[in-house]
């Protein structure tokens, strides 16, 4: 029963783990295209030329990126054992409780 009740949690932390590791990843990429964009439109106004295909570059890497972040979020969090160490690292006075109830291969998904 409270191994089921640990799993439960755990599960909710690793869910809440992979939506910081996609949120992250996201704005890193909204930042540098944002980046990208500004040099695009300034290379364009600089050089005199039109900044169309820069435009539909940047953005064909930005979905290339967005579905890389997405999967990168989707693998992370999948050893829970880790997850527990984790947890027990930011709140030590759980004293090893989460890591000594399971440490078999069942936490590793």
């Amino acid at each position: 029963m409270i191994e089921r009740q640990l799993f439960y949690q755990l599960d909710q932390v690793a869910f809440r783990y992979r939506q910081l590791v996609f949120w992250r990843g996201l704005a890193l990429i909204w930042l540098l295209c944002a980046l990208g964009g500004a040099a695009v439109w300034g290379l364009a106004v600089v050089a005199g030329w039109n900044p169309q295909f820069g435009a539909v570059a940047l953005c064909a890497v930005a979905l290339v990126a967005c579905i890389l972040c997405f999967w990168a979020a989707r693998v992370s969090a999948r050893n829970y054992l880790w997850l527990a160490r984790r947890v027990e690292a930011a709140h030590p006075e759980l004293r090893t409780c989460l890591q000594g109830n399971k440490t078999s291969d069942k936490f590793i998904i």
